[in-house]
């Protein structure tokens, strides 16, 4: 059965790539159910092709590499919402994380770093959640991660910062 389910959300990869030119990918992307899609340039000229798809009500994240089409990550939104993705490269590491923002609960929202090329089996490598909006921003090879814990959104009770790795 999950192996259907991935075959369905690739379908809309496919279609993507058998468009005529001059057609509207996007909107043949939409109609598949498609939320976002990006292609993030990393190591050795390769690149990611991120996809979200609503898919039974629940948005579903797939990183796939560009040269071999396999899939390096499927990981699914757990009742929460996607908003964005972004390839990061942090310290000496030549190999990117994938950094990606859903929302949590009634109006807050999480970061969770994946680490699509670990041969691991666990691509989850770090999650934040915040109460309110969450952000980050590089800074000295590291992110720096800031959000609220709890408290009113424009109070300073219970902002944090924190930095990873």
């Amino acid at each position: 059965m999950r192996v259907l389910g991935l075959i369905a959300m690739l379908a809309p990869l496919v279609a993507l790539a058998s468009q005529p030119q001059g057609s509207d990918p996007y909107r043949s992307l939409q109609k598949e159910g498609v939320k976002f899609f990006a292609r993030f340039s990393v190591v050795d000229d390769s690149a990611w092709k991120v996809l979200v798809k609503q898919q039974d009500g629940e948005d579903l994240l797939t990183v796939l590499d560009d040269r071999t089409a396999r899939v390096l990550l499927s990981a699914a939104g757990n009742s929460e919402r996607f908003l964005s993705a972004e390839a990061v490269q942090l310290g000496n590491r030549s190999d990117p994380f994938l950094v990606t923002r859903w929302t949590k609960g009634a109006h807050g929202e999480e970061i969770r770093i994946y680490d699509p090329k670990t041969t691991q089996g666990k691509p989850l490598v770090f999650s934040k959640a915040s109460s309110w909006t969450i952000g980050y921003q590089q800074s000295n090879g590291k992110l720096k991660i800031t959000g609220r814990a709890d408290g009113r959104v424009n109070s300073s009770d219970g902002a944090f910062e924190v930095s990873w790795p």
